[in-house]
């Protein structure tokens, strides 16, 4: 069984790596999480529109990413 990373994998991994490392690193991480909501919308609006991600797990046909 192979277990290494594919090239798509691996650019996914790097994409968000990116990101979180420029918009979401861990002192921010904590600020947000230690907030009365816990989380920050324009984050997971970053992750659905800038990066794709919230629609990987759904088909192409769906408006994902197959």
């Amino acid at each position: 069984m192979d277990f290494n990373f594919t090239e798509e994998q691996s650019m996914l991994r790097d994409t968000v790596a990116s990101f979180l490392q420029d918009k979401y690193d861990f002192e921010t991480r904590r600020k947000i999480v230690a907030s009365e909501a816990g989380w920050r919308p324009d984050y997971w609006k970053a992750f659905a529109e800038e990066l794709g991600i919230l629609g990987a797990p759904f088909s192409e046909e769906l408006g994902g990413l197959g």
